[in-house]
């Protein structure tokens, strides 16, 4: 009724000679609809459904000497198998392709009068002046906005340049059955920057380091481990290798000291000396001794997050110790580990699934450092290498049983000592090493294993039931299941708020809207 009031009974078509659009709205508001110069800011879930409504709306699709009607689209990013399920103008044959032209194709093929102007940059502060965004672009290069993106740092970019330009807004967005659209009308409604979402709940860090009692709390710790050791370790060496070689010991120390404290400086002193090692890579055996490394470290890295730091927590509080109130220490949310180890000897379920996870962190963890130490000479991209194998990691593991592990026993040696030895191979490491992100789409690169074998592990020990790959891709890439009923709804919507913008309804006409498909 929003709409419609503002269409007159004169100004509609007979069915004889115009389409269902024109019908409903007149050929007179139809070619407002082809003269319009729309942004569309993203072609994921939202805004494939848009474009699909755009283009079975004629929008943009007016062509002669006097105006020019288009559809202009930017989406930075490629399409993923993943995509597939809720981003409908996509198929098998696209992936790999900018979303942004596989949408002007599907585009295309629905309605091939529609003027599609694409573009895979993205919209944002360009400190070198050359975005196709530029002033020109938003004082006189586009109509209306229609947003259909995933982060708020964007939306809040894309806000302000419609506030600076009085362009109008229309923002959409979606989380598993909720969605919600926002129309801002220049000059008459607030912006989508005047007001701001409560911040996301965290888990607490004391739970996450040292008393886990949910998958999510297990799954969130695995994923820092991954960004701390292939990320974050990686990104220091890089960052103090130059300085470390060039440097006094005694005043890089002091520079530490005073730059991070001595908690901190002590901690990141400790992992220069295990990550600062130079392999040469005109050795014969270079990719022997990578390896070999590679899943020495991972053989003690297991040690120390899986037995080590467990017995080290039931020592601080063993089992029948009290709080500070006098009840016990172990109660209520808080569960006492228990320490995890390699064993052949025994052969139940419970054994098993720790014995699994060990081979697979294993193989992983150093796949992931093997990886990380890669010079650029890839002298085994052949795979003798990056892929460490189960029956390899089993038997790292079955010949640790026996021996004697006095790391955990040993008094460390002082910060300075740990500083000498990184600085003695750091004149040699002349290479960057490679600091990568956690990607969850891909399978082959082993991130998704890596974390998943890290937190069942730790689950095991708190006596929290693990879980398969897939429940740790989503929470670890913090996925909401899409739905794509959300997704039509409120593109709908959107479109719906178009159509009054476009027919410069009253303020009290227009909607925000707020919904929740799984209430009844």
């Amino acid at each position: 009724d929003e709409v419609l009031t503002r269409v007159k009974k004169s100004n509609l078509e007979s069915t004889e000679e115009s389409s269902g659009m024109a019908y409903i709205f007149g050929k007179k508001f139809v070619k407002k609809f082809a003269s319009k110069k729309i942004f569309v800011v993203g072609s994921g879930a939202i805004g494939c459904e848009i474009l699909k409504n755009l283009a079975a709306m004629d929008v943009g699709t007016m062509k002669n000497k006097k105006k020019m009607g288009e559809v202009i689209l930017t989406d930075m990013d490629t399409i993923e198998k993943s995509n597939l399920s809720r981003q409908l103008l996509f198929r098998d044959g696209d992936v790999g392709k900018f979303k942004s032209v596989a949408a002007q194709e599907a585009m295309k093929r629905m309605n091939s009068k529609v003027n599609m102007n694409v573009h895979t940059s993205k919209v944002g502060d360009d400190p070198m002046g050359q975005s196709v965004f530029d002033d020109s672009f938003w004082s006189s290069g586009v109509d209306i906005v229609l947003n259909a993106l995933d982060n708020v740092e964007a939306r809040l970019f894309i806000d302000s340049q419609c506030v600076a330009n009085k362009k109008a807004l229309i923002d959409a967005g979606t989380l598993g059955a909720k969605g919600n659209v926002q129309v801002v009308v220049p000059k008459k409604s607030e912006s989508y920057g005047s007001s701001a979402d409560p911040p996301e709940p965290t888990i607490p860090v004391c739970t996450l380091k040292n008393f886990p009692y949910e998958i999510s709390h297990t799954i969130q710790w695995g994923r820092d481990l991954f960004d701390g050791l292939y990320n974050r370790r990686p990104s220091q060496i890089n960052e103090q290798k130059e300085s470390l070689s060039t440097m006094e010991l005694s005043n890089f120390a002091r520079e530490l000291l005073a730059k991070v404290g001595e908690d901190v400086a002590t901690e990141m002193a400790e992992e220069l000396a295990e990550d600062m090692i130079f392999f040469d890579p005109d050795d014969d055996e270079y990719a022997s001794q990578i390896k070999s490394a590679a899943l020495n470290w991972a053989l003690d890295l297991a040690t120390k997050l899986y037995d080590d730091a467990m017995s080290n927590l039931l020592k601080k509080h063993p089992l029948n110790s009290l709080d500070d109130d006098e009840k016990p220490f172990w109660s209520g949310a808080r569960r006492a580990p228990t320490p995890l180890r390699y064993r052949e000897d025994i052969t139940s379920p419970e054994q098993e699934i720790i014995n699994e996870n060990l081979t697979d962190f294993i193989r992983y963890a150093a796949r992931l450092r093997i990886e990380a130490y890669d010079s650029g000479n890839r002298r085994y991209e052949d795979g003798l290498v990056t892929t460490v194998s189960t029956d390899e990691a089993q038997e790292l593991l079955s010949s640790s049983i026996e021996l004697k592990r006095q790391s955990s026993k040993a008094k460390k040696p002082p910060a300075i000592n740990w500083l000498k030895e990184a600085k003695d191979e750091s004149s040699s490491l002349k290479h960057d090493l490679n600091a990568v992100s956690f990607e969850k789409d891909d399978d082959s690169n082993g991130h998704v294993a890596f974390v998943t074998a890290a937190s069942n592990l730790r689950a095991i020990a708190y006596g929290i039931t693990p879980v398969d790959q897939m429940e740790t891709r989503k929470v670890a890439g913090k996925i909401v299941p899409a739905m794509i009923t959300t997704t039509a709804f409120v593109s709908a919507l959107s479109c719906i708020e178009f159509v009054k913008l476009t027919q410069k309804a009253d303020l009290n006409l227009h909607r925000n809207a707020f919904i929740n498909l799984a209430l009844p």
